[in-house]
């Protein structure tokens, strides 16, 4: 059954509050699929004070990805705590590879500069800092 809001005849349409909008926009936005699944058609919200707002509803709509908020990872990865050591400056060390064996082929001054530490190169900065919870 319908009734008179205002002056208008309203059959099956919802009167809410200017307070509730968003919530209720958000909620037919998200399962407009679930509520009208005809193409093309649409919500009508009216409003006590006579304005009109009307949602749109889309055809089909695969691949709808609700995002929860997840808390962020607390631990450091394991392997990452191992591998890589930060300096008193903020920069990111790591030991040299090719340093564990087939070394008799390898000159003296190589292997001596394999000894020193390197630097994490600016381009994996960010993505090792993440490893290490730092960012």
């Amino acid at each position: 059954m319908g009734k008179y809001v205002n002056g208008r005849y309203l059959s099956g349409s919802l009167v809410i509050s200017r307070r509730n909008f968003s919530l209720i926009y958000l909620i037919f936005h998200c399962f407009s699929l679930l509520l009208l699944p005809q193409k093309g058609s649409c919500i009508q919200l009216y409003f006590p004070n006579g304005s009109i707002s009307v949602l749109p509803v889309q055809g089909r709509q695969q691949g709808i990805i609700l995002k929860r908020i997840q808390m962020p990872k607390v631990k450091t990865n394991s392997s990452a705590k191992k591998r890589f050591k930060v300096t008193g400056t903020g920069k990111i060390t790591h030991q040299k590879s090719f340093k564990r064996h087939i070394l008799t082929k390898k000159s003296k001054k190589r292997k001596r500069n394999m000894r020193m530490d390197g630097e994490v190169a600016q381009s994996h900065v960010h993505f090792v800092k993440r490893l290490l919870r730092l960012k």
